[in-house]
């Protein structure tokens, strides 16, 4: 079942172990230019792969993601929410649908680097506390795989296991390579910290 609690979030309940918590661009999505044309390329079909096997095992995951780059007109927020359905539908195809999405909700641009950070290292630690109070989960039992420094900050903190997401953004073969790679890393470490 589907819950949309508001317009940038959806969450339900297919998972039933813990709570692994990806950022979705630069991961997901190969890129973090959004205002560029996406095609399937742009997805990282290796973690892919790892989001189906979770999904078999009955581990709860799911994506949190800054559509900054889609907001530049009043198309914004329905590019955003199509962006989403549009790679929902594509998961739920691969048996690797995710237990909940969150955007990070619009807001005005502004000018200065430092304060659009701080903004949005202190929403995304607003969603990521939202996602583990909705599922009920112990911080102990939530792995935070991202690219930012948003994240390292939020998991190290707070006791939850953090993993910073290395592999290139690239369509290269040796890009795939280290992509296995990662992904190999990222099922490791969920399984200790789930005891799996």
């Amino acid at each position: 079942m589907t819950y949309r609690t508001d317009n940038v979030s959806r969450f339900r309940a297919f998972g039933s172990r813990g709570l692994v918590v990806f950022e979705r661009d630069g991961i997901l999505l190969r890129t973090k230019r959004l205002s560029e044309d996406l095609v399937l390329k742009d997805l990282n079909h290796a973690l892919i792969g790892l989001l189906r096997r979770f999904r078999s095992r009955g581990i709860r995951f799911g994506f949190l993601c800054n559509d900054r780059g889609m907001d530049a007109d009043s198309a914004g927020w329905v590019a955003s929410l199509a962006l989403m359905d549009l790679i929902d539908a594509i998961l739920r195809v691969n048996d690797a649908e995710p237990d909940f999405w969150m955007a990070m909700p619009f807001s005005k641009p502004t000018r200065n680097p430092n304060a659009r950070k701080a903004r949005d290292d202190a929403r995304s630690s607003i969603m990521l506390l939202r996602a583990i109070e909705w599922y009920g989960m112990e911080k102990s039992q939530v792995v935070l795989v991202g690219n930012s420094r948003a994240c390292r900050m939020l998991a190290g903190a707070d006791g939850m296991t953090a993993l910073e997401y290395s592999a290139s953004t690239s369509q290269a073969d040796e890009s795939r390579s280290a992509d296995l790679l990662e992904i190999e890393r990222i099922e490791n470490v969920v399984k200790t910290a789930l005891g799996l």
